[in-house]
C-alpha cells in the first residue's frame, strides 16, 4: 500500500512537471550584423548559423528547461527602448553603461540593481577601434582627449557618451556600415567602431574602402552582458541570478567550440 501511494506521489509530482507553464523569455537583439555574434541585416533570426551570442543564449533552454526564449531583432535604440517599457524581457549584446540602469538590470556582484556589474557573467568583450581615412592625418595615441577631430559613432552605442565625456565631438550614424562609407568619402575623418563588425565590413569592401587605416591601440576594450528587464527581475528574481550564472556556465562550456565553428562561416 505505502509503494502505491509513494507511486502515485511520483506520478503526480511528473505530471506537474511536465504540464507546467514555461515561463517565456522575450529576447531583443539588433538587426544589423556583427559577425561572429550576431549575423546578417535583417530582421529576421537566421534559422542556421545565426551567431555566437545567438546560440549562446539560445543554449539556456537546454540548460534551463523550464524557459521558452522567444527572440526579436530591431535596431539597438529601439531594443534598449523596450526593455525599458517592459515590451520585451531582455537584450544582448549590451555593455555596461550606468545610464542604462534606468531601463533594466545587469549582472551583478551583490545581486542588486546598482550594485557592481559582474564581469564573470559577461557574454563576451569586444573591443572598439579607430578607423581613419589614411588622408585625415590623425595622430592616435590612446589618449580621447587629445582628438580634434569629429569622430562617428553607430547611433545609441554605449561608445557614444564615452568619447562625449572626454570632450570628443561626436556625429552618429545609424550602423557600422554607414559610418565606414562616411569615412572612406571624407565626410569624417575617422569612426569608433567594434572591431568584430568594422573588420568583417573593410574586408568585404576593399575597392570602397580601401582608403581606411584601422589604428592601435583600442580606444577601449568592454564587457557585453545579457540586460534583464526591471519587471523581469521583479517578478523571477531567482530565475533571473539562475540565467545569469547559466550564461557564465555557457561561455566556459561553450564558447571555444562556438567560436571554432564561425571561424569556418
Amino acid at each position: 500500500m505505502k509503494k502505491l501511494v509513494l507511486l502515485s506521489i511520483l506520478l503526480i509530482a511528473l505530471s506537474v512537471t511536465l504540464f507546467a507553464e514555461k515561463i517565456k523569455l522575450r529576447v531583443a537583439y539588433e538587426d544589423k550584423e556583427q559577425p561572429p555574434y550576431y549575423m546578417q541585416n535583417t530582421s529576421e533570426v537566421p534559422k542556421t548559423n545565426p551567431g555566437i551570442s545567438v546560440e549562446m543564449v539560445m543554449l539556456l533552454k537546454k540548460y534551463i528547461p523550464e524557459l521558452e526564449i522567444e527572440f526579436t531583432r530591431m535596431p539597438w535604440k529601439r531594443c534598449t527602448y523596450s526593455l525599458g517599457e517592459n515590451q520585451v524581457d531582455a537584450i544582448f549584446n549590451s555593455s555596461y553603461s550606468k545610464e542604462r540602469l534606468d531601463i533594466g538590470w545587469y549582472p551583478t556582484t551583490n545581486k542588486q540593481h546598482t550594485g557592481q556589474v559582474d564581469k564573470d557573467r559577461r557574454l563576451t568583450t569586444i573591443s572598439y577601434f579607430l578607423y581613419a581615412n589614411k588622408n585625415a592625418g590623425i595622430k592616435w595615441d590612446g589618449k580621447l582627449e587629445s582628438l580634434t577631430q569629429i569622430i562617428g559613432a553607430p547611433m545609441g552605442y554605449s561608445i557614444v557618451n564615452d568619447l562625449k565625456n572626454k570632450g570628443v565631438k561626436v556625429e552618429e550614424a545609424q550602423d557600422s556600415m554607414t559610418n565606414l562609407m562616411k569615412v572612406a568619402k571624407g565626410r569624417i575623418d575617422a569612426a569608433a567602431l567594434q572591431d568584430v563588425t568594422a573588420d568583417d565590413i573593410l574586408k568585404n569592401n576593399k575597392k570602397e574602402m580601401g582608403n581606411i587605416v584601422k589604428l592601435n591601440p583600442p580606444v577601449v576594450s568592454k564587457e557585453y552582458y545579457l540586460m534583464l528587464s526591471k519587471k523581469f527581475v521583479q517578478d523571477n528574481p531567482a530565475l533571473a541570478q539562475k540565467i545569469w550564472d547559466t550564461i557564465k556556465v555557457i561561455r566556459e562550456k561553450e564558447f571555444k567550440n562556438l567560436s571554432s565553428k564561425y571561424n569556418k562561416v
